[in-house]
């Protein structure tokens, strides 16, 4: 999931010049000293290019600042009403933010410097770290929504065990599993994701100069076949399988209350199933919307790794492609907290209480999501 192999490394070809026709190094003969091509560092992005990204993401991260902390906050300061879509919603966060912290400004630097920021044992941390970080944190936001999905599903749907399943303690259950599962699937990150030492090369005219060394942070299996098998293991069981489920559930959830309501409860009281019903279809249209953001941002990026895994290409715009399509995944992390606020009043209203002194006010507990009861009292709102 890193999206840079051990192959992706400039190639060197002579060029016409007034010294025989081939491109040459300070004190070595070009005609007898020749550099393997993976032990080059991959040739650097065109300014223009590294400029647009410069800004894109320090765009993505501020926003992703600017976003999930507040929900974080919000949903902390609210423990004692915290409804168990809040304790998903705020995995979410934790993920998004940790994304936009702790992956994306290292991932820049790499852009901007075209090698790894540093080496010896900080840079190899580093390198596992920051990898491991965004393939558990994306995973862990996709099982998140997978749980999300089902959690609804059940509330909805298969109402009788819903009393069992629907609690807090589930909830915290749940998602210690979410990020368990997470964090073995993606440990071969932690093994097979290592600092390489490459040669730094730049073009001087017709000459190509030997400009010392630098560090490349990529993935190393033992052979093509790990390598193959993992990337299809990622692509299929960790994220298309998870859509598929979702997708079923909310296709479900969808027909039950938009098309074919039970009409039992209809019949015996309208006012009643009104009242039920509403919130649910608040919060199923949220929870859509952020399921389909995240498969749309994230669909390209794990498609073209599973391609680019199985295509053996060398096509020389291949890390400028996987650079964009990382960075659409990527802004993903701060579109949460925009459709938050698009569509849910309540998130809001608990945004501007949190930068104005008074925080309290008198509410409808019938609009917090989660919420089936109807009462008008003096407290703190429930983001969701």
């Amino acid at each position: 999931m890193s999206g840079i192999s051990q192959n992706s490394s400039l190639s060197i070809t002579s060029t016409n010049s007034s010294h025989g026709g081939n491109a040459s190094f300070p004190f070595f003969n070009f005609s007898s000293f020749v550099i393997p091509e993976d032990s080059l560092l991959p040739e650097p992005l065109p300014n223009p290019v590294i400029d647009t990204f410069l800004v894109l993401y320090m765009l993505i991260i501020l926003l992703a600042l600017l976003g999930n902390v507040p929900v974080i906050i919000i949903i902390g300061c609210v423990k004692q009403i915290r409804s168990v879509t809040d304790v998903f919603i705020l995995s979410l966060a934790v993920s998004d933010l940790m994304i936009a912290t702790l992956n994306m400004p290292f991932h820049l630097h790499f852009i901007v410097a075209n090698e790894w920021l540093t080496g010896g044992k900080t840079g190899e941390f580093l390198c596992k770290f920051t990898t491991y970080i965004q393939g558990v944190t994306v995973v862990s936001s996709i099982l998140t929504l997978l749980v999300i999905a089902i959690d609804r599903y059940v509330v909805i749907c298969n109402h009788k065990i819903a009393g069992k399943l629907h609690t807090k303690k589930s909830a915290y259950i749940y998602l210690c599993a979410v990020w368990i599962i997470s964090l073995c699937a993606l440990s071969p990150h932690l093994v097979f994701q290592c600092l390489d030492t490459r040669v730094k090369v730049r073009r001087v005219g017709s000459f190509l100069i030997l400009d010392g060394f630098g560090f490349l942070c990529a993935e190393f299996y033992p052979n093509d076949y790990g390598s193959k098998l993992y990337t299809a293991f990622t692509y299929g069981f960790l994220y298309i399988l998870p859509v598929i489920i979702m997708a079923y559930t909310y296709g479900k959830i969808a027909h039950r209350l938009w098309i074919h309501p039970p009409i039992g409860d209809i019949l015996e009281n309208p006012l009643h199933h009104q009242r039920v019903v509403l919130p649910k279809k608040k919060i199923i249209k949220v929870m859509i919307v952020v399921f389909l953001a995240f498969t749309i941002l994230w669909l390209p990026f794990f498609t073209f790794s599973l391609y680019a895994e199985f295509a053996e290409t060398k096509d020389t715009t291949f890390r400028i492609k996987m650079a964009v399509l990382k960075l659409i995944g990527y802004s993903n992390c701060c579109v949460n907290p925009i459709i938050y606020t698009f569509l849910n009043k309540n998130f809001q209203q608990e945004v501007l209480q949190l930068f104005c002194k008074n925080r309290v006010m008198k509410i409808n507990v019938q609009t917090t999501l989660g919420s089936t009861n109807t009462r008008t009292e003096t407290i703190r709102k429930s983001k969701f």
